[in-house]
């Protein structure tokens, strides 16, 4: 958890795009380039996958920085649409997303 957190600072998240309602997906630079997609119901993951060869657990460091990111970027755009009914945070188009802030580890 701590190196997809690492990874998350470190801006190696690259551009996050919905692909659906949910769905989203992102390319995670690492020693290689590796696709992540994330699909959300509630705030709550449901499914991720990650095409990087890590077999040594649940989930691997790239997910868990594109989780870091979507996080972010959610509360960025709650911030500025409090007063929106719509409460989709997120259009078709794509988002860059680097950060350099430091996170505490808490669920999305």
């Amino acid at each position: 958890m701590k190196r997809g957190e690492l990874y998350f600072e470190q801006g190696y998240v690259g551009r996050i795009r919905k692909i659906d309602s949910g769905t989203y997906e992102a390319t995670v630079r690492g020693s290689d380039d590796y696709a992540v997609e994330i699909e959300l119901e509630n705030d709550q993951v449901i499914d991720y996958f990650c095409d990087c060869p890590y077999d040594f657990g649940p989930v691997c460091k790239h997910i868990v920085a594109v989780l870091f990111a979507l996080r972010e970027s959610k509360e960025e755009n709650d911030e500025e649409d409090e007063d929106d009914e719509n409460d989709e945070y997120y259009t078709e188009k794509e988002f860059p997303l680097q950060s350099s802030k430091h996170r505490e580890s808490t669920p999305l």
